[in-house]
């Protein structure tokens, strides 16, 4: 397989604690220093990714926040929006329900156990959002949009193909963002899941995964 692009999820995957490990961080810039692009595609708020990843700009080529929902291109310092902005109604139903939240450019960002009473303000505001469950966090999401989804337009913008690139995640919302890639690999502490349908599944968990496939299979295929 000819690989141009590494695409990949941020925490439990590269990011522990938050953090990119120093031997992952060198890692993917081995990657990069390659020729090949490096994409980040996270549920986190740009905003946000910025204060865990000071580097963010200098790490990747296209960063894709919000779990599909905003693209972001560092070498052209332009933001991208794939989804609409969240309804007032929602809002305000998801306020009555007393759901404690956070608002990205698309996505409102709640907590597992608020899923039920987020469930209820969707159908009460009336609006097309789906719940996306990522381990604890759940991110209330328009309808089409997923990591699959928005790899596939950050691809385009960096002009390869989804058959050139691998993706490599952990959690239950990264199912969408493997499938949208020639090979999906998953790290060795991913959900059983997302184990059992990535088509490679490396022997160390988190980023020790990461850098055990960069070094073991992409940058030795040359």
């Amino acid at each position: 397989m000819d690989v141009r692009a590494l695409a990949i999820d941020y925490d439990g995957t590269i990011a522990e604690n938050g953090r990119t490990p120093a031997p992952a961080a060198a890692a993917l810039a081995r990657v990069r220093a390659s020729g090949r692009k490096l994409v980040l595609v996270t549920g986190r708020i740009l905003v946000e990714l910025r204060e865990v990843c000071p580097d963010v700009d200098r790490m990747f080529d296209a960063v894709v926040a919000e779990n599909g929902a905003l693209l972001y291109l560092p070498g052209l310092g332009r933001t991208h929006p794939l989804g609409a902005a969240p309804e007032p109604a929602l809002l305000e139903a998801l306020s009555r329900h007393r759901v404690e939240f956070k608002l990205g450019e698309s996505i409102v960002a709640t907590l597992t156990p608020f899923a039920a009473a987020a469930r209820a303000a969707i159908h009460e505001a009336g609006v097309p959002r789906i719940l996306e469950f990522n381990k604890g966090a759940l991110m209330l999401l328009p309808e089409g949009l997923s990591k699959g989804t928005g790899l596939l337009a950050a691809l385009a913008a960096l002009d390869v193909s989804p058959t050139e690139a691998v993706a490599i995640g952990d959690a239950e919302n990264d199912h969408a963002l493997l499938a949208a890639c020639g090979l999906g690999v998953a790290v060795a502490d991913a959900v059983p899941a997302l184990r059992a349908r990535a088509q490679h599944v490396t022997r160390a968990p988190g980023s020790l995964g990461v850098i055990e496939f960069v070094e073991e299979y992409l940058l030795r295929a040359g």
